[in-house]
């Protein structure tokens, strides 16, 4: 009597006998096709049957319908899964090249039959149409990315290493294979460090035939440290050490007359609200009045020789470094001095104001 096992193999044996392979696509088809394995569908499903005699020596695995492919080759686990929920032994055995960024291959049958053969597991098409699609996993790069490679080679061309690279337009994003992010090169550029504009020719991807390559143009922008105020100040609000920071900004956008030497601000007023972080202009700032008109104040007399001091009236306002003028208590004289500080002014023999200017 012939067994239940012995039947399925003559059955598998006798079954369908058309050619079982990959879906031909048309020409110009962003889908490889994978080339099919001469063998038809009787021959495939007969020699599942055979290999049933003998399946607890072969795991018996399921398809992956779908996979997306990180790396340069494609594996066997990409395709296969144990039915049993163990990994595969042979799972990270390369089968082929992964497919190219917007090309994706399709396994057919046929195809996947023959590897599993190959790699002695069992599995069995559950349809004349079974398929796999493998396809390439992405990342997405930005202009960022790009500039920062950009940045390194238009340096070395006698870009100064503080100026901005910024793009023409046209570029947004780009689409690499994953684990690429890290390989953008230069292939080519040119630079005109007086207009500071520049083309260049950049490439993505690690040159195995997974690559893009980007023509690009931009210019150059140079840029400047500026000081600012790190916080609001109100309108007759001296400005201190503290309140001054730096920040870079485009030469382009520096107005004309914007303080660049903190000392100019630094124990200044403002004479008008100032915002954190704004250009400052010298007519935003006044010298501070230490120096009121009607208020005494100690007038200094200083030589190589001697040093006089006496007291007197300001007929004048005055910060530091101006010159007021000041009614002398003990001569009643008006005389000339520079005020020096608070309640400070200094004088000079005959008058010479200008001159200790």
């Amino acid at each position: 009597m012939i067994s239940l096992r012995a039947s399925r193999i003559v059955l598998l044996s006798l079954a369908l006998t058309a050619p079982l392979g990959g879906t031909a696509m048309a020409a110009g088809s962003p889908v490889a096709a994978a080339a099919p394995v001469g063998v038809s569908v009787p021959q495939v499903l007969q020699g599942t049957a055979y290999r049933e005699l003998d399946a607890t020596a072969s795991p018996v695995v399921t398809l992956r319908r779908t996979a997306a492919i990180s790396g340069d080759v494609v594996r066997l686990g990409d395709l296969f899964q144990s039915s049993s929920g163990k990994a595969l032994p042979q799972e990270q055995e390369a089968v082929m090249g992964a497919p190219l960024v917007g090309s994706p291959i399709v396994l057919d049958a046929v195809r996947l039959q023959a590897i599993a053969n190959k790699f002695g597991l069992i599995w069995t098409p559950t349809q004349p149409n079974d398929n796999a699609v493998l396809t390439r996993e992405t990342t997405t790069i930005g202009s960022t990315e790009i500039i920062a490679a950009l940045r390194q080679d238009l340096i070395t061309r006698g870009m100064s290493e503080e100026a901005e690279v910024e793009l023409g337009s046209g570029l947004q994003t780009a689409t690499i294979a994953a684990g690429e992010m890290g390989n953008i090169a230069v292939l080519d550029a040119n630079y005109d460090r007086r207009s500071g504009r520049f083309t260049a020719l950049v490439q993505t991807g690690s040159g195995n035939g997974d690559t893009k390559k980007l023509r690009l143009t931009g210019r150059t922008i140079d840029t400047v440290t500026v000081p600012v105020l790190s916080r609001a100040l109100g309108r007759k609000d001296v400005i201190q050490v503290q309140d001054i920071q730096w920040t870079k900004m485009r030469s382009t956008d520096l107005r004309d007359g914007t303080v660049l030497d903190p000392e100019r601000l630094i124990g200044q007023t403002a004479k008008r609200p100032l915002k954190a972080g704004e250009q400052l202009m010298l007519q935003d700032v006044e010298r501070t009045v230490v120096v009121t008109k009607g208020q005494p104040v100690t007038m200094e007399l200083i030589t190589p020789y001697m040093r006089l001091s006496a007291n007197g009236i300001a007929l004048d306002p005055g910060g530091i470094g101006d010159v007021v003028q000041i009614r002398n208590l003990q001569s009643n004289k008006v005389i000339s001095g520079i005020v020096t500080g608070p309640h400070q002014v200094r004088v000079t023999p005959l008058g010479q104001v200008a001159a200790a200017r």
